[in-house]
């Protein structure tokens, strides 16, 4: 995985809270890419965004399972 370990999670918990918000897309992807720069500034923004893709997918996986 690109993004790996602790990062990933982080990244999962900040998509996390935003899925549950009542706010358009793109307004929660603008968020999250603010908040996970600040958690890992050397990350390239490509990079960033695919992580937030991966942890939403997951996420839904997850979520399904259940």
């Amino acid at each position: 995985m690109l993004v790996g370990g602790s990062l990933f999670e982080d990244i999962k918990q900040v998509v996390v809270t935003l899925m549950n918000s009542e706010m358009p897309g793109e307004r929660k992807r603008e968020i999250a890419l603010r908040r996970i720069k600040a958690m890992a500034a050397d990350s390239a923004t490509f990079m960033l965004n695919l992580a937030i893709e991966a942890a939403v997918v997951v996420l839904k996986q997850e979520s399904n399972k259940s």
